[in-house]
């Protein structure tokens, strides 16, 4: 019998003179990124159907059409129906997205930790200087309260956890973090 091999780790590193990048993709979903596929084809059904009415009715009044008491109340609701399908629809193509290409690229240097969430190279960075950066570990905790975007390293930012790294495994976590402690050794002060 031939023995099991290890898989490949979920992350690639690039180290750089100047930085240690790491950049891990989000997990995999599939059953959510096969459910939400379908339900954002209605989705836009939706979207196309009711927004053409409201349109419609939108341009007949500018006309000068005036529209009788249950339209004018029909078409206020459909307004409210269609910003409200709007916004669910788009955090559900968030997610879709996210779990489909989602990237969590973390930069360290000697001056900051960049944590960088993007889908498709569009997304929102957050900064924190590596002097505030204390007990960078891997958290025990990693799927609490914080939903599926938490993360299985931690480390503690004054008064807060922040929490990243989603698509690690524990063991993938550990294995960054010892590339992390062995480049910048002073983000893991704080741990016994």
């Amino acid at each position: 019998m031939a023995p099991t091999v290890p898989g490949k780790p979920r992350y690639t590193v690039e180290d750089t003179f100047a930085a240690l990048r790491i950049t891990i993709p989000a997990p995999r979903n599939w059953l959510l990124i096969l459910f939400l596929g379908f339900w954002l084809g209605g989705w836009a059904t939706g979207e196309v159907v009711v927004g053409a009415l409201l349109l419609r009715g939108i341009l007949a009044m500018l006309s000068g059409q005036t529209p009788d008491t249950g339209e004018g109340a029909g078409m206020l609701f459909m307004a409210f129906w269609l910003a409200f399908w709007t916004l669910g629809g788009g955090f559900a193509l968030v997610t879709w997205l996210w779990n489909l290409a989602g990237r969590e690229i973390v930069t360290i240097d000697g001056e900051s930790l960049t944590i960088r969430k993007a889908v498709l190279g569009i997304g929102r960075s957050r900064r924190y200087e590596a002097a505030y950066v204390d007990r960078l570990r891997v958290s025990e905790d990693f799927r609490g309260s914080q939903g599926p975007w938490a993360g299985v390293l931690a480390f503690d930012y004054g008064g807060a956890t922040v929490r990243f790294g989603a698509g690690l495994t524990p063991g993938d976590a550990r294995d960054v973090l010892a590339l992390i402690a062995d480049r910048f050794p002073s983000l893991t002060r704080g741990l016994e």
